[in-house]
């Protein structure tokens, strides 16, 4: 019996490669076929064909390259079908960690101090629960890694949730089990799930900056109901391909593979590796979010006055993902995790924060390059790890950075903060420290406790092979290879598939965002109102709350609607830098300007640790510095002044959010310092001022009478943060509208006319609340209602506080 199988199986070595080449031929035909009718999918089980080809025909259907050359298409289209499914599931999980800072912060923003919500953070830590063997194991399974990818999805649909803390808690859901999602991905047993899990995330992360450009600034899963609702059911049919592919190469591997792909180096590491990578990886997932979250921030880093602003984030924007791209490109370079390399990065860091405009712009895509170089050595390095501690550490490392971007500009309003007080740099060089450290580790596992059994169980099979005499005296103990997670070598080449399908899809995602990002440029229009009379022009100051609304949904379109309802000419915004991680990465005053078709100043940049004041305006900005107010105990207060062309007559404006008012010494030194700005204008000036501080205060006579400017309606004395000054003008009318629910805080306006230069004018002092009363082009629009008195609080734009109020000339005026 024993001879008539070894005879058998002899015979069939013999007839082996031409069967073998007979069943590529048909299978390739049936691929084919497949492909053009539709009919099956083509990487299926392929036992039986419909396309029968008879045995006489065989060489004459398709020679051998031929049928390699049709492999070889067949594998690359179905590869990139993979890997863009995963690069939409990467840019959900990016939407997903950029999405959980913003939704915690909406309760201290509103009760100024810490809440207690902050505890939601710790969804982030879930893979400590990859400690449970039994976790771990489920995760690194096909139907593992689905489960936990479609509970990720509760997240995206948080947006549609009926209240703001049922959003917070389905969005923390959302983000703990998109964590596991990681941690079964990345530490996945088929090197090539790995491989395409990784790439599948970077590519995410720019297809995230591709639709932000796309959407100005704004994450599509985050900007409406709609793209809400469309990324979610990509994301599901993402999640479903990927389910019925991984199922598919599953069944085409032999039970060995299947089994495990891993294998183990235990290799000797000196120092505790696992602690250093996992200080390293957080940092990293900080500095990406952090600087890169969106293409616009490096910018605002750089950003002066006018009129050398620096460079612009439209068009400016694109030179920054062409810089991450190019890291990514140099990242299969093994001298990028050297150290002359992260001083470069070092130096680009130090650039970014400390160097002026240009010189900083250079530093930031300095920075670019070198952050996405690293990121395939350091997820080698955490792969090497043990998943639990390592990751959860890296997650607590990347919590706590967000924190202290919130410590240092948030200070006055935290435990600690005079320790943490305008020490962005200090932060910065921790987080590029931290990342050195990370990379003097080795790419090779120093922990045995992750495979220690897998490798005992390839030792017993190694032993049990060489007393057979399988392997011969000098295999006996051979050296596993270690299979990393960023370049599989496929095709005798270790960077094949970064070569033949990442590259392409980077480079298409950046082409078609330069090309976004030039569309926009070439679309934004600056078109002067054409107005009754030239030199009446209206002024608006409202704290926009960092757009978003009261129940902490984003509120950039009724923002927008509500501005442009107004007609205002100038608009001034406070609590309008939005750029930081945890108030997602936002560029508000692109946005409004590329929206409202308005001239933008962004204000102080954001590395000089303000809430912001952004000044929009109709007409062109002709000068204007930021300054940054004497705040010796509280809050650094920003503050903007302009010059803007009006038609051919030149007004200043000042926009300022003083300190907080138990910082009284704070706010006496504001004052006067904004007094001496007034004083030295040369211009008719507009004051537009969050002064925290009540009519006839200390403060506000400060800025009356050293500044020498008229409060827009002294009778009014229900008012204690918003403020409408000026010199040099003559008032026609003053309004304030209700915040409707999008902000704290309500809008106020005011109406001016530019007397003619050169010439004596007295200013309107008589008061009507008649429209009927002033010129249909002189009153305020009728869509926020009809004079009302006092408070009004539905949720909706509407005047109130006994306004809109109108000036009139006295009789002496008219009959001169």
């Amino acid at each position: 019996m024993a001879d008539k199988e070894a005879s058998c199986k002899a015979s069939s070595a013999k007839l082996g490669p031409q069967r073998s080449l007979r069943r590529r031929r048909k299978e390739l035909r049936h691929r084919a076929q497949s492909l053009v009718e539709g009919a099956t999918d083509p990487w299926e089980e392929v036992e039986e064909y419909e396309t029968d080809i008879p045995e006489g025909e065989e060489d004459e259907f398709i020679d051998e390259e031929t049928a390699e050359c049709a492999e070889e298409v067949i594998e690359f289209t179905y590869t990139i079908r993979e890997l863009g499914a995963e690069m939409i599931l990467g840019y959900v999980w990016w939407s997903l960690i950029h999405g959980i800072a913003p939704m915690i912060w909406f309760y201290p923003l509103n009760e100024l101090e810490i809440s207690g919500y902050e505890a939601f953070v710790v969804t982030i830590l879930s893979p400590i629960f990859t400690g449970i063997s039994a976790v771990l194991h489920f995760s690194g399974t096909i139907h593992g890694i689905a489960f936990w990818r479609v509970l990720s999805l509760v997240g995206v649909a948080s947006f549609q949730a009926p209240s703001t803390l049922v959003r917070l808690i389905m969005l923390a859901v959302g983000c703990g089990t998109g964590m596991l999602w990681f941690c079964g991905m990345i530490w996945s047993k088929d090197p090539k799930e790995r491989v395409l899990s990784f790439w599948g995330l970077i590519l995410g992360l720019f297809l995230l900056l591709l639709l932000r450009i796309a959407y100005i600034t704004v994450n599509p899963i985050w900007s409406d109901v709609t793209s809400n609702r469309v990324v979610l059911l990509i994301a599901v049919i993402a999640i479903l391909d990927r389910v019925y592919t991984s199922y598919m190469m599953s069944a085409t591997q032999s039970g060995a593979q299947s089994k495990s792909s891993i294998e183990p180096q235990d290799a000797l590491v000196s120092g505790p590796g696992w602690f250093l990578v996992a200080l390293g990886f957080g940092a990293l997932m900080f500095l990406t979010h952090d600087v890169f979250g969106e293409v616009s921030l490096v910018c605002r880093w750089a950003v002066s006055g006018y009129p050398d602003t620096g460079p612009k984030p439209n068009p400016w924007g694109a030179a920054v993902i062409i810089a991450l791209g190019i890291g990514v490109i140099l990242s299969r370079y093994q001298w990028t995790s050297n150290v002359f390399w992260w001083l470069i990065g070092s130096t680009g860091a130090a650039l970014l924060y400390f160097a002026p405009r240009y010189w900083s712009m250079i530093g930031g895509l300095l920075l670019a390059i070198y952050t996405m170089s690293i990121w395939p050595t350091m997820i080698d390095r955490l792969f090497c790890r043990p998943v639990g501690r390592t990751l959860t550490l890296a997650n607590l490392v990347y919590i706590i950075l967000v924190l202290g971007s919130v410590w240092v500009v948030a200070y006055n309003f935290v435990p600690g903060g005079e320790f943490t007080r305008e020490r962005t740099h200090v932060l910065l060089g921790i987080t590029m420290v931290l990342i050195g450290l990370a990379l003097r580790t080795k790419s090779t596992p120093d922990v045995k406790e992750a495979y220690g059994k897998m490798k005992k169980e390839e030792n017993e099979k190694d032993d049990k092979n060489s007393s057979h005499g399988q392997l011969a005296p000098e295999q006996k103990s051979p050296v596993t290879k270690f299979n990393n997670v960023a370049f599989l070598e496929e095709h005798g080449d270790k960077f094949w598939f970064f070569k033949t399908h990442v590259i392409p899809v980077l480079v298409g995602v950046i082409v078609l965002a330069v090309i976004l990002m030039a569309v926009r440029f070439h679309r934004l229009e600056y078109s002067q109102p054409n107005k009754e009379e030239a030199n009446v022009f209206s002024a608006m100051i409202w704290t926009v709350h960092f757009a978003y609304d009261n129940t902490g949904w984003p509120s950039f379109e009724r923002a927008a609607q509500m501005i442009s309802d107004t007609n205002a000419d100038v608009v001034g915004f406070l609590e309008s830098d939005c750029s930081k991680p945890y108030l997602g990465n936002h560029d508000l005053a692109m946005w409004f300007e590329e929206r409202l078709g308005m001239y933008s100043d962004f204000g102080p940049s954001t590395r000089d640790h303000t809430w912001g004041a952004t000044l929009l305006s109709k007409y062109p900005i002709v000068k204007s510095l930021h300054h940054l107010l004497p705040s010796p105990e509280g809050e650094l207060a920003p503050a903007l002044s302009a010059t803007i062309n009006i038609t051919g007559n030149l007004v200043d404006f000042v926009l300022v959010h003083m300190g907080n008012d138990r910082d009284n010494l704070d706010r006496k030194l504001q004052a006067e310092e904004l007094a001496r700005i007034l004083d030295e204008s040369l211009n008719p000036v507009v004051f537009l001022g969050y002064v925290t501080s009540s009519p006839r205060s200390r403060d506000y006579r400060m800025l009356t009478e050293m500044g020498r400017t008229k409060d827009i309606d002294a009778t009014d004395s229900d008012r204690w943060c918003e403020y409408i000054m000026y010199r040099g003008l003559v008032r026609l009318g003053y309004a304030r509208i209700s915040h409707g629910g999008l902000s704290d805080t309500e809008v106020q306006m005011a109406k001016f006319r530019i007397p003619p230069a050169g010439t004596t004018y007295q200013d309107n002092e008589i008061l009507t609340t008649s429209p009927k009363d002033v010129p249909e082009n002189i009153r305020f629009p009728n869509r926020f209602g009809a004079f009302y008195k006092g408070h009004y609080s539905a949720w909706r734009h509407h005047y109130h506080m006994s306004t809109p109020k109108y000036f009139l000339p006295s009789k002496k005026q008219n009959a001169s």
